[in-house]
């Protein structure tokens, strides 16, 4: 930078000299754009028109979502009151009263009059277990009596 402005000066000199007198230098002067008012009033007026437009659609969205959840909520409301129903009708199913009337009335059930209690067989012991055939014969006797018991409960329970 500063041979560039020793040379200008320096060349400036000689010219002073031989009396040739430079121009002065002219600035190429920048334009600004400039719009006319008519263009400004025409821009600023599409600009107010499209944030109009912006504001609308968003208004137009709120109110359609606003139906929406409105919808939505009345769907919920009648499918809590549907809820509360079907608790009442398994509540009204599952109560003891009415399984007895229909094991009753439908089914043709009835109370025993005598209970009978069946005592389980002890679990067999190790020597009685045997392996193979020897413990089947024990198992099918134990089996095959147990059911001479039932049967001739079931027998005196019919003749009284």
């Amino acid at each position: 930078m500063l041979a560039a402005t020793a040379r200008v000066q320096a060349e400036a000199c000689r010219s002073y000299a031989t009396g040739y007198r430079p121009q002065p230098i002219r600035r190429v002067s920048r334009r600004r754009f400039r719009l006319h008012a008519m263009a400004r009033v025409a821009l600023l007026g599409l600009c107010l028109a499209a944030l109009l437009l912006l504001y609308v659609g968003e208004r137009a969205l709120i109110i359609d979502r606003t139906y929406a959840l409105q919808r939505l909520e009345k769907r919920l409301a009648e499918l809590q009151v549907e809820q509360e129903r079907l608790q009442l009708e398994i509540s009204r199913l599952s109560s003891l009263e009415r399984i007895e009337q229909v094991a009753r009335f439908q089914l043709g059930m009835r109370e025993s009059e005598t209970v009978y209690y069946l005592a389980a067989a002890p679990p067999p012991r190790e020597e009685e277990k045997g392996s193979g055939s020897e413990g089947q014969p024990a198992a099918l006797a134990r089996v095959g009596m147990w059911l001479q018991s039932v049967l001739s409960s079931a027998v005196e329970a019919a003749h009284d």
